[in-house]
């Protein structure tokens, strides 16, 4: 639900308005655990690399 989407209809207050917030951004990925990642490669100095693949379009609900 972070990213404003809701799940299984259920959407809180405070999560309204945010994935329009993004899109009018111009953002047009979100990934908060890879970010982790490759935080914590560079702090231990080593490389990193995330294989991603697109399992749904929130802004359109298109699967």
């Amino acid at each position: 639900m972070g990213s404003g989407v809701p799940i299984k209809g259920y959407l809180p207050r405070h999560q309204e308005g945010v994935a329009e917030h993004w899109q009018k951004a111009g953002v047009i990925n979100v990934q908060r655990e890879v970010a982790l990642n490759f935080v914590m490669c560079t702090l231990f100095g080593v490389r990193g690399g995330s294989v991603r693949h697109v399992g749904r379009k929130f802004v359109t609900d298109i699967p």
